[in-house]
């Protein structure tokens, strides 16, 4: 019978994580992938592609009108035309 050890004692305790591979990736891990760098048109990008399915998936299910479907998608694309204007007028 192996005796149990207190809570917060473990043998690997300061020896650094292994690396956790990654499917289909042909032998990457999650230490050699590039993290994203979000520019404001990334963003913007990102954001229409989220906001198309939700606006679609809200239009499907629930059966609002186009007007206000087209208030819940204009009012973020707005925004966020008015944040790249911004950051391209004070970037320089």
């Amino acid at each position: 019978m192996t005796k149990q050890k207190p809570s917060g004692k473990h043998d690997n305790f300061g020896t650094p994580p292994k690396s956790v591979m990654l499917p289909n990736l042909g032998g990457k891990n999650m230490q050699t992938l590039k993290p994203v760098k979000w520019t404001p048109v990334k963003l913007i990008l990102f954001l229409i592609f989220v906001f198309g399915l939700y606006g679609g998936l809200l239009y499907v299910a629930s059966g609002i009108s186009q007007v206000l479907l087209i208030y819940l998608l204009a009012i973020p694309a707005i925004a966020g035309l008015v944040f790249y204007l911004v950051y391209q007028l004070t970037k320089g």
